[in-house]
């Protein structure tokens, strides 16, 4: 999804997305050009020795903290108009400051299903990142519609997906 709005870029008048992320292993970002290089592999992120040691389970963590840190200092420099995150983790809402945040909800499963999913800080976080969202974008009529429920969203808030031609349009 994320990468189909960046390659779909230069069809967008005016806006110019910027990837807040240093290091994934996402294969579908590093098929476009434009961002290959500025984008490394997970396995090229290093952390000093010292820093390492202290970790017992550093795996993805070390790319996923060099990239949090990198979006804060992004943001804290207020370059952009909109932030779009591509997951809820809610360590960026203080430094939005009063910009705009679109936020993508792909289902409400963990919320409908408790029963079948270990209850976590995650879910509070998504709840954070979803009521702070200034638009929503529902992968589906049923995403918007639990979205309305669950968390008495308004409607005219909600933006759906469509599929067009093997391509989203929201």
């Amino acid at each position: 999804y994320f990468a189909d709005l960046f390659a779909q870029r230069d069809a967008m008048s005016g806006v110019e997305p910027v990837l807040s992320l240093r290091y994934s292993d996402n294969a579908h970002l590093a098929d476009i050009p434009a961002l290959r290089a500025d984008l490394q592999p997970k396995s090229a992120c290093r952390i000093p020795l010292k820093a390492r040691l202290r970790r017992r389970y550093r795996a993805p963590y070390e790319a996923a903290a060099v990239n949090q840190r990198h979006t804060l200092a992004q943001l804290s420099a207020g370059a952009f108009d909109v932030f779009h995150p591509t997951y809820y983790d809610a360590y960026f809402l203080e430094a939005l400051g009063g910009k705009p945040l679109v936020v993508t909800v792909y289902d409400l499963v963990h919320e409908l299903c408790p029963e079948y999913y270990l209850t976590d800080t995650r879910i509070r976080e998504k709840e954070r990142v979803i009521r702070r969202a200034d638009r929503l974008i529902a992968i589906s009529h049923a995403t918007k519609k639990d979205l309305v429920e669950t968390y008495a969203i308004a409607p005219d808030k909600i933006d759906e997906v469509v599929l067009v031609g093997g391509s989203t349009r929201v």
